[in-house]
This record gives structure tokens, C-alpha cells and sequence, in this order.
């Protein structure tokens, strides 16, 4: 699973730019670096639970790692 991918999952970049606060760019920054600040992953936890994903802190971590690793870009 990608950054791409994990988001993708929880909802649109402008629903999870939303509800974390942030401007709509900052997402596609993250699927461009390959990963999330740690800081915005309880609220993306949040946001998977309310939606019904299974998504918990291994696999965002897991995807930032993987991201980092590979030099993961959209």
C-alpha cells in the first residue's frame, strides 16, 4: 500500500485537508514524499474508523516507511 493508496482509502484529499485542518495541498505533498507526519495519523485513524476502514498505527507506518524507502512520488 502506498501513501496514495492509504489516503485514497479514508476519503478525497480535500474531505482529509478538511477535517485535519490543513490546506487541500498538504496531502499531495505527503504522496509525493512518501509519507505522513506523524502528527495528522490519529486524526486519519479517526477518519478510517468512522468510514469503516481497517487501518491502524503499523500500517501507516509501515506505508511511510515503505514510501521513504522506495522514494515513493506521484
Amino acid at each position: 500500500m502506498t501513501v496514495r493508496e492509504l489516503l485514497k482509502a479514508i476519503g478525497s484529499q480535500h474531505t482529509i485537508a478538511k477535517r485535519l485542518g490543513v490546506t487541500e495541498s498538504l496531502p499531495a505533498h505527503w504522496i509525493k514524499r512518501g509519507a505522513i507526519p506523524l502528527r495528522y495519523w490519529q486524526g486519519l485513524l479517526k477518519m478510517a474508523d468512522e468510514k469503516g476502514v481497517e487501518i491502524n498505527l503499523q500500517t501507516i507506518y509501515q506505508v511511510c516507511v515503505d514510501g521513504i524507502r522506495e522514494g515513493d512520488s506521484i
